[in-house]
């Protein structure tokens, strides 16, 4: 079956179609120009970025300075090499090889997905593997055509217990109650310490839980909180009384002058359960003109079924001998979870490794979509790839936005 599979879609590779794509959850289109914030600072670079292969391709000397890294071109050996502090990174033109330098390590040769260009005189590397050698993290933004390189560490912060409420200096219990009904990041700034309370305010019942995952600083001494509130599954059996979920934290002050940050919402998963719930896979089927998603009902017991159990029961294939699996069998689904009714998919690079066409790459996304959009609270899927928002999976459909 799966043989047959990839004869089809490396058949189905070779047709010249016109790009599909599925309806964005916003209605958003793409736009041509790409923007870089390094932390907090937007870039202007002479020659502009560009996607090849779905990574983006940025001017390696503007990048690197703007990290703090100290750029040298030698003209002999076309080598770029850039240091920070003990790390020392070489790439050479028409290379994708890049071999980094550590005391603790020595040499050791990295192999990127996309080789190093020269474009209009400027040495062109991919932006996310140059970021995070350096240590920084880096998030793309396909709404907004943006990504965001944070070279700024976490701050280490201590769970509290509002019990202990008055043994903290500082903290008084009258903010505390102010705050304790309100959703969102409240923060109290003092001498020594900036406290923070993060609510999910009146909840109609039990079976909430708000835990704070990350304090990170920003540009212009602030700082920004994450964290994530673990909601009851539908079926999960919770006390009937209004609670207050939240979590209180503390970390040194530091000369920080503002706090902001994000709530997420992910929902639990439940103990097994024996009760059936029958849903709609979707999978391919070759109609001898076209290959088209097609539903398969598949009736599911015991645990409580989740994006994860889904998207293995993709990767098994369809039980109908006149459907096909889609998803390329070496896929991982490496994390889930809900934020504000959009469900993020993150999978692995193997996803990209099928000879997709136009036709077999919308049926690739509208499986996942189509069979991810049955799940309680999902409004629209938004899929990333080894953690990035990427434009496409094989360059015919756009799923740099989230998709329903």
């Amino acid at each position: 079956m799966r043989n047959k599979m990839l004869a089809l879609l490396m058949a189905a590779s070779l047709i010249l179609m016109g790009p599909l794509s599925l309806m964005a959850a916003d209605g958003a289109s793409p736009q041509d120009e790409i923007r870089i914030s390094v932390d907090g600072i937007w870039l202007e670079p002479d020659v502009p970025p560009l996607i090849e292969n779905g990574r983006t391709l940025v001017p390696f000397a503007i990048l690197l300075r703007a990290l703090g890294a100290h750029v040298d071109w030698q003209e002999d050996t076309k080598t770029v090499v850039a240091v920070r502090g003990r790390t020392e990174i070489r790439l050479t033109v028409d290379s994708r090889d890049a071999v980094i330098n550590e005391p603790e390590t020595g040499d050791r040769t990295v192999t990127m997905d996309v080789p190093t260009r020269i474009i209009s005189g400027r040495t062109m590397v991919p932006l996310r593997f140059a970021a995070e050698q350096l240590g920084a993290t880096v998030m793309w933004n396909g709404a907004e055509r943006t990504v965001t390189v944070d070279s700024l560490q976490p701050i280490g912060f201590e769970v509290l217990d509002p019990a202990d409420i008055g043994d903290l200096p500082g903290l008084r219990q009258s903010w505390l109650d102010d705050h304790l009904e309100t959703y969102g990041i409240h923060s109290l700034m003092t001498a020594d310490w900036i406290y923070v309370l993060a609510g999910a305010g009146e909840r109609p019942t039990g079976g909430y839980e708000m835990t704070v995952t990350e304090v990170r600083p920003q540009p212009g001494r602030a700082v920004y909180v994450t964290a994530v509130l673990t909601v009851p599954g539908p079926h999960e059996q919770v006390t009937q009384a209004l609670t207050y979920p939240h979590q209180l934290i503390r970390f040194p002050a530091d000369g920080i002058e503002s706090v902001g940050g994000v709530i997420r919402e992910e929902v639990r998963r439940e103990e097994p359960t024996t009760e059936e719930l029958t849903l709609n896979l979707y999978f391919m089927q070759d109609t001898g003109t076209s290959f088209v998603a097609v539903s398969e009902q598949r009736t599911f017991e015991g645990p409580q079924v989740g994006a994860r159990e889904l998207f293995e029961a993709l990767l098994e294939g369809p039980q109908s001998d006149d459907l096909m699996a889609i998803i390329p069998e070496d896929t991982v689904l490496l994390d889930v979870y809900l934020d504000d009714g959009i469900l993020y998919l993150n999978v692995s690079a193997d996803i990209r490794e099928g000879p997709f066409g136009a036709e077999t790459e919308a049926v690739l996304v509208s499986s996942i979509v189509g069979t991810m959009m049955q799940l309680d609270r999902v409004e629209a899927i938004q899929m990333l790839v080894n953690g990035e928002i990427i434009e496409s999976i094989a360059g015919h459909v756009q799923i740099d936005v989230p998709l329903k």
